[in-house]
């Protein structure tokens, strides 16, 4: 057998030692990917051992570089995260392959080789970087990764410059790949949302163009067109036009093409969409026909209305401003009170007089209500605007952030095309036959509540349904509305069958659920219920589908997934993190269950809520304030610890999780900690009239006074008809109040 050996310049032992006949050997699975490209980046030379950066062992748990343990006795990659340009971490989608020799490596010696494998029809798509022995030509490291910018932010990280070499390779696989796509939209579509920009830029923007029509259609034609999402590629191919008049020329003698592009995009594509609009059409439009004199406000007081749901060759929008107006005072009887009478003012909304029909590139002025600024934007950019309200509105009042693409569904616009989200559709089958309505709701006295009465008129339908695909958008309607107020006053044991099966009608339409927030929206695929089993395990599922409880898909290629319930996140983690929630949660029966992920639901939702800092934590608590002993009827009254109803005036607090406190002295209410909400109460009759934001250790701003109104109805206390009064405080520089300003003063209708 013959052996080779290379000895270095100095006597050391040697860097590569192996037999000519020995097949190559490569590692693949457990790699520290951290530790690997920190080692290739630092260190011109290095002694390469793949051992070295095998994930360590302890016991049968692999232990990831912060910490996260994982219960499977498989060694589990360490992933990689590299900072770009925006300053955040974004997380390499990576694949390693390490020779099982040892050796040595140099980076800086010309040992570093690109590679670029492509294959548009099998949709096979990767780059290389092949690190070579110091030595010989044997591979030592293959790094491969899976996109463009995945492999840009590599290389960079390492100080790899790319060679023309490459990038001639690359666009020329890629436009020969264009040339032969033929009628295969979908290989169109793989290849604009896979194509480098540099290849991109340097197709023709009549060939962009072209393109551009395919992949609408291709969104929008058949019945599964909702599957079909195509935002990614025509936004990338949007941002690829050379001549940005001829872009914007194009799109204003196009309306219908504009529109159609809006409908077809998600809403993250959609509001880049707006703002590539913009600005095309700020500095190219010349045409007085396109700026208009029309206003929109944005704030309180004001309302933005358009046509949801778009129609085919569609050339013009809807846009409408409503302004709230007063109208009448009343005076109403207090049927608690016989003999004393409440006045209450009517404000009702009223359109403004203006431009209603717009071209979608018509520039327009936006007002922003509380701060005065204006901006000059598209037409289209206000609908966004407008769309977003209006699903907010549906949000914020049936509680849960689902059903979307059930009632795209019901209304038949699917089929015209709006799809914009690539959605999947879950859908299980609901087995309601023993639920006896009629008794639960008289026993829980809801039988002549709104909610209740409508419940009762469709059971018979809403008992029979097989997946809510079926339902129409008229019955879908009135389950989004209704379905929460019954579901949250449902507490009796023999209620349980019939919240589960509101839970099911209100979550079963997936579209990949999402979470909205203020901040932004996250995305998230739940698995569909027959998986859950082979995740969490049978007997877990079989509970979470009987309490309507969801689980995630893994986020973005990581080991993290979370618990959904009533269509909020309720809790995240590792799959074993999880079984330990739901093993905790799942402990009890019936009510408890209930009760915990009620629990649970409300933490999640008052953690939206930013807290209100105590601005003098370290005072000691004042010996002359005190906390008041109160409790809440099933009127809503209020009431102290001797039964009366209360009629007072009072410091408030609402604690971090949401607990009002009633008395006197705010640092003594909220025990010296943040916030959620702090002022003063005014109570009459057990009843809220007045809340302010009057606050010395808290100071509640403009903003933070205004979250008051959600935070109690969050927490179901009743402030209907009550007055909100925001004070403007004005401190000295020790941080004592010198002024107090009456700014706005607001009152709740309902």
């Amino acid at each position: 057998m013959n052996t080779f050996e290379f000895a270095d310049r100095f006597g050391y032992k040697p860097p590569i030692k192996f037999n000519e006949n020995q097949e190559i050997e490569f590692y693949k699975k457990g790699i520290n990917y951290p530790l690997l490209i920190q080692e290739i980046k630092e260190k011109n030379h290095l002694y390469f051992d793949y051992k070295n950066f095998k994930s360590k062992i302890h016991g049968q748990d692999v232990i990831s570089y912060d910490g996260i343990t994982v219960d499977n006795g498989q060694l589990e990659d360490i992933p990689l995260y590299i900072r770009d340009k925006e300053g955040g971490n974004k997380k390499i989608k990576i694949k390693a392959k390490l020779n099982t020799r040892e050796g040595r490596i140099n980076i800086r010696q010309n040992k570093v080789f690109f590679g670029f494998e492509f294959n548009a029809n099998k949709r096979k798509l990767s780059y290389k970087i092949n690190i070579k022995y110091e030595f010989n030509n044997q591979t030592a490291i293959e790094l491969k990764t899976f996109s463009y910018n995945d492999f840009l932010l590599l290389s960079t990280h390492l100080d790899l410059e790319q060679t023309l070499k490459l990038k001639a390779l690359i666009t020329t696989k890629f436009n020969q790949a264009f040339r032969q796509v033929g009628g295969n939209l979908s290989i169109l579509k793989w290849l604009y949302e896979q194509a480098p920009p540099f290849v991109l830029r340097q197709r023709e923007d009549i060939k962009l163009i072209t393109d551009l029509e395919k992949l609408i259609s291709f969104d929008k034609d058949g019945w599964l067109s909702w599957f079909k999402d195509s935002s990614s590629a025509i936004l990338n191919l949007l941002i690829s036009f050379n001549d940005i008049r001829f872009a914007y020329n194009h799109f204003h003698d196009n309306p219908k093409q504009v529109i159609a592009i809006y409908s077809v995009l998600d809403s993250s594509s959609q509001q880049q969409f707006c703002v590539l609009l913009d600005a095309l059409s700020l500095p190219l439009t010349n045409n007085t026909e396109r700026r208009s004199d029309a206003k929109f406000n944005i704030g309180i007081g004001y309302s933005l209305n358009s046509n949801l749901f778009l129609k085919n060759d569609q050339e013009k929008i809807l846009l409408e401003s409503k302004e709230k107006r007063f109208v009448r005072a009343t005076n109403s009887l207090d049927i608690l009170n016989p003999g004393m009478h409440h006045k209450s003012a009517i404000f009702e909304l009223f359109p403004i007089e203006q431009q209603t029909m717009f071209h979608p590139l018509d520039l327009v002025t936006l007002v922003d209500n509380e701060t005065g600024e204006k901006q000059i934007v598209t037409a289209l950019h206000v609908k966004l605007l407008s769309d977003q309200a209006e699903w907010d509105h549906v949000i914020k009042t049936t509680i849960l952030v689902v059903n979307i693409i059930g009632i795209l569904v019901s209304a038949g616009v699917l089929s015209a095309g709006v799809t914009g989200i690539a959605a999947v559709i879950a859908i299980t089958d609901i087995v309601v036959s023993s639920i006896d309505i009629v008794a639960i709701l008289f026993e829980s006295n809801l039988k002549q509540t709104e909610e209740g009465r409508w419940f009762l008129k469709n059971w018979d339908r809403l008992s029979t349904v097989t997946g809510v695909v079926n339902i129409s958008m008229a019955m879908r309607k009135g389950i989004l509305k209704h379905g929460p107020k019954l579901y949250s006053k449902l507490k009796s044991a023999n209620a349980l069958k019939l919240r589960i099966h509101i839970n099911q009608l209100l979550t079963n339409i997936q579209i990949d659920l999402f979470f909205a927030y203020k901040k932004g929206i996250v995305y998230c695929s739940i698995v569909p219920i027959p998986n859950v089993s082979k995740i969490v395990g049978s007997r877990f599922a079989t509970r979470m589908q009987q309490y309507g409880v969801l689980l995630t898909k893994q986020v973005e290629d990581s080991n993290i997934r979370a618990l959904v319930y009533n269509g909020e996140k309720i809790a995240e983690g590792t799959e074993k993190e999880l079984k330990v929630t739901l093993k905790k949660l799942f402990s009890s029966n019936g009510d408890e269950v209930l009760a915990n992920l009620d629990e649970l639901l409300r933490i999640t939702k008052l953690k939206k809520f930013p807290r209100i800092k105590n601005k003098f934590p370290r005072d000691p608590l004042p010996k002359d304030g005190f906390i008041l002993d109160f409790s809440m009827d099933s009127n809503g009254l209020l009431k102290n610890s001797k039964g009366n109803v209360i009629s007072d005036d009072f410091n408030f607090i609402i604690t971090k999780n949401g607990k009002l406190m009633l008395g006197s002295r705010h640092h003594l209410l909220g025990n010296t900690e943040d916030v959620l909400a702090a002022g003063s109460m005014k109570i009459k009759r057990g009843k809220i009239t007045l809340i302010d934001n009057l606050s010395g250790h808290y100071k509640p701003t403009l903003e933070e006074t205004l979250r008051f109104l959600d935070i109690l109805k969050e927490i179901n206390i009743p402030i209907k008809r009550a007055n909100l009064k925001v004070f403007k405080i004005i401190s000295n520089s020790k941080g004592y109040d010198i002024e107090k300003n009456l700014i706005k003063t607001i009152q709740i209708i309902n």
